[in-house]
């Protein structure tokens, strides 16, 4: 009898590395959402902090409090638009993570579709050995019995 050999394990070996690496693509890109978020909320405290401070001072002081407010502000909106791209970034590795999971999948289903004919056909093959061997011993007693 045979033993049975999945004919496409290296396929589905291949499968699950790509796995592998969606998932590790998709736990980066996680941490980035998180980091992103992080980094926003620590613009817009610095922004905050810095709006509430209202001091008297010359023009020049006035000017040089409104630029640094200005890069501020850029500062925020700049973190903003980093959280988005991280969470569209997270949106396209979870996809590509959710696509390979279905193809290790797929590959997974149809070894056990094989293993199980394989299993079938060896039970079929079995059988008919038996009956080869006991054929003959009927076929005897039935003439010894004549």
């Amino acid at each position: 009898m045979k033993r049975y050999r999945f004919r496409f394990e290296h396929v589905a070996r291949v499968r699950q590395i790509q796995e592998e690496q969606a998932r590790a693509d998709l736990l980066l890109a996680r941490q980035r959402l998180i980091q992103a978020g992080a980094d926003l909320a620590s613009r817009a405290h610095q922004y905050e902090a810095r709006r509430t401070r209202t001091e008297r001072s010359s023009s020049s002081q006035f000017r040089s409090d409104r630029d640094r407010d200005d890069l501020l502000s850029m500062a925020v909106i700049a973190a903003r638009s980093a959280e988005a791209n991280a969470q569209l970034l997270l949106g396209q590795q979870l996809d590509a993570w959710t696509e390979a999971a279905r193809k290790v999948s797929a590959m997974e289903r149809l070894d056990e579709r094989m293993r199980d004919r394989h299993s079938v056909e060896e039970a079929r093959e079995e059988q008919a050995e038996l009956d080869d061997l006991v054929s003959p011993r009927l076929a005897a007693r039935k003439r010894e019995d004549s």
